[in-house]
């Protein structure tokens, strides 16, 4: 069965990021089968990432012109912190937003930096984390079969160093690369993650977030050159029909 964008689904606990230990209701953000996995933006009836700066639109059951939305109070969409998850992990189809669709594409772009570049530099994103590539905790790293992250979250709230939107990075020695990865070799900033490295997969459908302070150990020193950023953007431009 497959599954859409604007969809809303209420997933189990375990995959909420941050440890949440309530089921919440989550908004599908990409199309996937029962192979694929579903990238998902979080609902809270909170603002506290609102306040950290995080993109975010809220969603209020009683007004919106969907008539099923799947909330039961104002809610507040956060395209700034995402979930990735299996079908079959998939909680309960609680309903679907149609209408606020195409302003939470808007506003997942912003939250992924599109175009903005890195902290190199003096463009929008300098002494921010965006670009940086890091090595990811332990917990984290079992649980997504990944050691690295590419940092993609856009400046400001990437700066506050709270849930940083990565899309996995591994040495491809270890992986079979499946279509939509991107594989690349002989970087020059590869040596500064791992002096053994020689070529590395990056798993764009993997594209997550994680909470800074727990789930990343450290920044490598590494930096992810214009050309592959580019290509990332792009992979996930198509990933999330934007």
């Amino acid at each position: 069965m497959k599954r859409y964008p604007g969809q809303v689904w209420f997933l189990p606990p375990e995959f909420e990021a941050g440890g949440d230990s309530k089921r919440r209701p989550h908004l599908l953000l990409t199309t996937c089968d029962e192979d694929d996995n579903g990238v998902f933006s979080y609902g809270s009836t909170k603002p506290t990432e609102a306040l950290f700066g995080a993109a975010f639109l809220i969603v209020d059951p009683a007004a919106s012109a969907d008539p099923q939305t799947g909330f039961t109070r104002p809610t507040y969409i956060y395209p700034s912190r995402l979930v990735a998850v299996a079908p079959v992990d998939f909680g309960r189809l609680a309903g679907r937003l149609t209408h606020h669709l195409p302003q939470v594409r808007e506003l997942l772009a912003t939250a992924l930096g599109l175009g903005s570049g890195t902290t190199v530099g003096f463009g929008a994103a300098s002494f921010s984390w965006r670009g940086r590539v890091v090595l990811l905790s332990v917990g984290v790293s079992d649980s997504l079969g990944y050691r690295y992250g590419i940092v993609l979250t856009e400046a400001t709230y990437s700066r506050s160093q709270r849930y940083q939107i990565i899309v996995p990075m591994d040495d491809l020695a270890h992986f079979q690369a499946e279509p939509g990865d991107i594989v690349r070799a002989d970087l020059s900033w590869l040596s500064m993650v791992d002096p053994e490295m020689t070529a590395v997969l990056i798993g764009v459908a993997d594209v997550q977030s994680v909470f800074h302070p727990v789930d990343i150990e450290r920044w490598t020193g590494a930096v992810v050159d214009d050309g592959t950023l580019n290509d990332i953007e792009e992979a996930l431009k198509k990933l999330f029909e934007l």
